[in-house]
């Protein structure tokens, strides 16, 4: 044992035992501290043998950690029944498979650009007017044409009421006037391109014609196939402006006389342009 003066003390020892001789040097704080562990470490060379394995013999590898075995994995929970949900919260994953609806397609508005969904079908109601020509007065006419019908995405069905009136002519002796009215039924296929609409139609028109003069009136019947092209363009979500041509074509050859003379035949063919305004409903 040594004064290190104000590091402390060393304390030097020498063994020899049966595995053989060894020095050890410890650094201590104090004299008393250098004291008791050369006591220690005197008892601990005394004593018998295996009681100091592993204090005085550090030169050994410690020995490996043995391995942490790996936890077993849960067994998955069986999956619940279509429509209820696991204990977490969480949907089944047969749920999440399942196919959704398609959502409804999507069209815009023409002027704001805004979307809104296009319904199945919707109830219309037109107001359409124009001129006439041909089939059934025979001269031009003025045409009103009121309507309601059904549509969907991609056709239409309707119903109308015709009304052509103040078509007058002059004859040689005297003069007379034409109108007529019809009821008709109609069906569409309607292709589009954004806005804007194409309706394709067929129909049949069922009505009277009467001519006008100083003598009673003359009635007759009148019938015609009426196929008929137009567009529409949708400007808000209820209304529409359209413009259709009607093509009428008579299936009555009639003609009226007056004094024994021919005064008027019922031509085979027709025009009438209408420009309206449509409401869609909802």
């Amino acid at each position: 044992v040594r004064e290190l003066g104000p590091r402390g003390w060393t304390l030097e020892l020498e063994l020899a035992n049966a595995w053989g001789d060894s020095e050890r040097r410890f650094d201590l704080a104090s004299c008393e501290a250098a004291a008791d562990l050369s006591a220690t470490l005197i008892a601990l060379a005394t004593a018998p043998d295996g009681l100091l394995d592993g204090v005085l013999v550090t030169d050994e590898p410690e020995p490996e950690p043995e391995p942490v075995p790996e936890p077993e994995p849960e067994p998955e929970a069986p999956n619940p029944e279509p429509g209820r949900r696991l204990p977490s919260g969480l949907i089944p994953p047969q749920e999440l498979d399942e196919p959704t609806p398609p959502m409804p397609r999507v069209r815009r508005n023409a002027v704001s650009g805004a979307p809104y969904p296009e319904p199945a079908a919707q109830f219309v109601t037109r107001v359409a007017g124009g001129g006439s020509i041909g089939t059934p007065s025979g001269r031009e006419a003025f045409a009103l044409d009121f309507g309601v019908g059904v549509r969907g995405p991609w056709w239409r069905a309707d119903a109308s009421a015709v009304r052509l009136f103040n078509g007058s002519a002059d004859g040689s002796t005297w003069s007379y006037a034409v109108s007529a009215w019809a009821g008709s039924l109609r069906g569409c296929g309607v292709p589009r391109v954004g806005p804007v609409e194409f309706a394709l139609c067929l129909g049949a028109e069922g009505g009277a014609l009467t001519v006008s003069r100083r003598e009673p009136d003359l009635t007759l019947p009148w019938a015609a196939l009426v196929p008929s092209v137009g567009v529409a363009l949708r400007i808000r979500r209820v209304f529409a402006i359209t413009f259709e041509v009607h093509v009428p074509i008579s299936l009555v050859r009639a003609q009226f006389t007056a004094d024994f003379s021919t005064v008027g035949i019922i031509p085979r063919l027709g025009a009438r342009p209408l420009l309206g305004l449509e409401l869609r409903l909802p």
